[in-house]
């Protein structure tokens, strides 16, 4: 026996060159009759496979499987390999051009067709499919075509800081989970500076994006109108709002809440959780020079009033309160004005 040697020929005729006369005529025929086995191969297990379901056609399934047995010693399983390669050459030529071994894979039962797709463009553009290709194919589109699991709620838990918009509680529109039903349908819910507030069905609350309490003082009863807050909103609504500081319109002890100017006009409800007390601007040091000119003033028709009033009819009792409170900061300048 020849030793194994590390050859590599940059053509055939070098390769057979290297044999002796006798060795090398050997082996050409081998390769020949090797090549013709193999082309006709699949041929050979399409035509085995068709006879096999014809057999089993004709035969009860006992009879079958001890046929198989006696005549071949084949499992049922064998037969069945030989009769899907079979059933799957009639519509799908690719099954020819593959091995044995990777047409018993591309055949099996519930075989994704995307992945048998992928494996005719690969076939037919000349690329060679192993065993291990084809089981990655077919787990690389098995899990493609699967539908991705939807992300699911955060589980909520005793404690957590949650709100709700469908109706308040309390004039509360969030708090804290004090406890959860036993058939989790419902959880009773406190403010957070412990005040109960009753319950609400679990489907209606949802976590906060805040869950830790503010390190500020939120002891607001002293807060008036003018003063400047800084907002840290609990609710989902009012994040765009975070950390503006903004003005004051009135403040509600009995509610633990203020009213803010949103800066785009109009009001809104904060409780004093959400609220850090902050010092205004200070503009008394800023001096501005102007120049004294005299200006002539007509003094306001008669219809003024009568003309603004079906304006204020259109207010809100919020908003009427808002203006009233502003004409009456306004009145109070001009009197320090005169008196000056």
């Amino acid at each position: 026996m020849t030793s194994a040697i590390d050859f590599q020929a940059g053509s055939k005729t070098e390769l057979y060159a290297s044999m002796s006369e006798e060795t090398a005529f050997f082996v050409k025929e081998a390769a020949k009759t090797i090549k013709a086995r193999t082309k006709t191969l699949m041929e050979q297990i399409v035509l085995n496979g068709n006879d096999l379901l014809i057999i089993k056609d004709k035969l009860n399934h006992g009879q079958f499987t001890t046929w198989l047995g006696l005549e071949f010693q084949w499992s049922e399983d064998t037969a069945q390999g030989f009769m899907r390669v079979a059933k799957e050459a009639k519509i799908n030529p690719t099954v020819f051009k593959l091995q044995p071994s990777v047409a018993y894979e591309y055949c099996r039962k519930n075989f994704p067709e995307a992945a048998k797709q992928e494996i005719d463009k690969r076939v037919e553009a000349g690329e060679p499919v192993t065993v291990k290709d084809i089981k990655e194919i077919k787990s690389k589109t098995k899990a493609e075509a699967e539908p991705k699991p939807e992300k699911l709620p955060p589980k909520l838990k005793k404690g957590d800081i949650v709100e709700w918009d469908d109706m308040p509680l309390k004039n509360h529109y969030f708090g804290r989970i004090k406890s959860i039903a036993t058939d989790g349908l419902t959880v009773k819910l406190v403010s957070l500076s412990g005040m109960p507030l009753g319950e609400k069905l679990k489907k209606f609350v949802t976590l906060c994006p805040i869950q830790k309490l503010p390190e500020f003082n939120t002891f607001h009863n002293n807060l008036d109108h003018g003063d400047f807050v800084k907002l840290n909103p609990f609710r989902n609504c009012h994040q765009q709002l975070k950390g503006q500081t903004l003005k004051v319109s009135w403040n509600d002890p009995k509610k633990c809440a203020a009213m803010v100017i949103l800066p785009q006009g109009g009001i809104a409800e904060f409780k004093w959780e959400e609220l850090e007390k902050v010092e205004a601007i200070d503009n008394a040091n800023t001096v501005i020079e102007v120049e004294a000119v005299a200006v002539e003033v007509e003094p306001p028709p008669k219809s003024l009033v009568s003309s603004i009033l079906p304006l204020i009819s259109k207010l809100s009792d919020t908003e009427i309160d808002l203006l009233m409170q502003e004409l009456l900061e306004e009145k109070s300048k001009r009197k320090a004005l005169v008196a000056a």
